[in-house]
C-alpha cells in the first residue's frame, strides 16, 4: 500500500531562460511579462502547473490513476458526467453523491488530488455535480532573480499568406515579431500540505512524481518561442511534523542565489548557496 503524507513540505523552483520568452502575455501582445514598477520578469502559477500536468500525461498517460483533468480541450461538465457511476448515481444524499463523485475524480486525475478543482459547474445536469477540491500542492508566481529590462524584439518574415487576398496583393512576405530574453533566471515556491493530502490520496508516490515532473517538465515539451529553458535547482523542505515546524518564508530566506559577474547570461553567473538552520527541517536539492 502507498505511503501517506505524514509531514509538511514547502520547495523551491529556480530556472532559467536564454534566448527564449517563457511565458508570454496574450494581453500584451505576447512580450514577457514584466513588473513596469521594478523591471523584475514574472511567471505565472498555471505556466508551472501546464509542463506538470503535460509531462504526467506524456509519462504516466496509460495509467487510470493519472489521467489530466485539465487538458486541451477537454469539456469538464461532460467528465463529470462520465465519472458518475451507477454506484454513486444510487446514493440518495445528494452532499454524500458529490463527495463519492469528488473521490472518484480524485482517484482518477492527477491533476485533481494534486492541484485540486473547480467542480461544481455542472448546471445543465445538477445532479451529476461534485464538491470542489482544494489541492494540498500550491504553486506562487515565479520572479525573476534580476531585472529583466530588456527584452529583444526581432522582426520575422514568412514566404506564405494567412489568406488569399494577401497573396494576390503586393510583397514577397508577411512580417511578424518575435520576443525573447537574452538571458533571465527565476525563482518560484510551492507549499505541500499533508492533511489535504490525506483528503484528496496525494501519497508519497505522488509526491515523488511531482518531483520528477518539475525536474523534467521543460525536456519535452520545447518550443521555439520558449528558447532554451532548463530547470536548475529544487530546493525541497521537509518538515518533521504534519502541521510544519519554522515558518514558510524563513525556510526560503535561506536560499542565496548572487551575481558574480555585472552582465548575466548564463546559470554559472551566479553563486547559489542554501543553509540549513533548523534542526526539524530537513533540506533536500534536487
Amino acid at each position: 500500500m502507498t505511503k501517506k503524507l505524514e509531514n509538511k513540505y514547502d520547495f523551491a523552483i529556480i530556472f532559467d531562460v536564454k534566448n527564449g520568452n517563457p511565458n508570454g502575455d496574450p494581453d500584451n501582445d505576447n512580450t514577457p511579462r514584466i513588473d513596469i514598477e521594478t523591471g523584475h520578469g514574472y511567471t505565472t502559477d498555471v505556466f508551472i502547473k501546464r509542463r506538470i500536468r503535460d509531462y504526467i500525461q506524456l509519462t504516466q498517460g496509460n495509467k487510470n490513476t493519472h489521467d489530466i483533468f485539465i487538458k486541451n480541450r477537454a469539456v469538464i461538465n461532460n467528465m463529470l458526467n462520465e465519472i458518475q457511476s451507477e454506484e454513486i448515481q444510487a446514493i440518495k444524499n445528494k452532499h454524500e453523491r458529490m463527495d463519492a463523485a469528488r473521490d472518484a475524480l480524485c482517484d482518477k486525475y492527477y491533476d485533481v488530488r494534486t492541484f485540486g478543482a473547480v467542480l461544481s459547474t455542472n448546471k445543465d445536469n445538477p445532479e451529476n455535480k461534485a464538491t470542489n477540491v482544494t489541492g494540498p500542492v500550491q504553486i506562487t508566481f515565479c520572479d525573476s532573480i534580476d531585472p529583466i529590462n530588456v527584452d529583444t524584439s526581432n522582426t520575422i518574415t514568412r514566404v506564405c499568406y494567412t489568406t488569399q487576398k494577401k497573396a494576390d496583393g503586393e510583397g514577397e512576405s508577411e512580417i511578424g515579431v518575435k520576443h525573447n530574453i537574452p538571458y533571465a533566471a527565476y525563482i518560484g515556491y510551492g507549499f505541500i500540505s499533508s492533511p489535504l493530502a490525506n483528503k484528496t490520496g496525494f501519497n508519497i508516490d505522488d509526491l515523488n512524481l511531482l518531483f520528477e515532473s518539475l525536474k523534467n517538465m521543460f525536456e519535452n515539451t520545447r518550443t521555439a518561442s520558449k528558447g532554451m529553458m532548463t530547470m536548475r535547482k529544487i530546493v525541497v523542505f521537509k518538515h518533521k511534523s504534519q502541521f510544519g515546524n519554522v515558518p514558510s518564508a524563513e525556510l526560503f530566506e535561506q536560499i542565496e542565489i548572487k551575481k558574480n559577474k555585472e552582465i548575466i547570461r548564463n546559470w554559472q553567473d551566479y553563486d547559489f548557496n542554501v543553509e540549513n538552520k533548523y534542526d526539524n527541517v530537513e533540506i533536500k536539492v534536487i
